[in-house]
């Protein structure tokens, strides 16, 4: 195993130890291969909940096209939907 480094979640697992060991190469793959999707997915369903929103309130999206300063505050919004 390499030593890592880097603030990471990965580089923390490969440092970390459990009950007196270390995960092993095939431990962290496969949380990694666990996490991943599970990261890609939620992002998804955020991007798609906010574009749900914004178009049913077409009044809300004329603002954030007017005002990209509101961009943020609409992606909070559609995270907490």
């Amino acid at each position: 195993m390499s030593s890592a480094t880097g603030s990471d979640l990965i580089s923390h697992m490969v440092r970390s130890e459990f009950e007196g060991g270390r995960l092993d190469d095939e431990q962290i793959t496969n949380f990694v291969r666990t996490l991943l999707p599970a990261a890609t997915d939620n992002t998804t369903r955020q991007f798609l909940n906010t574009a749900t929103l914004l178009l049913a309130r077409p009044e809300v999206l004329a603002e954030v096209r007017a005002d990209r300063s509101l961009l943020p505050g609409a992606l909070v919004e559609g995270e907490r939907f």
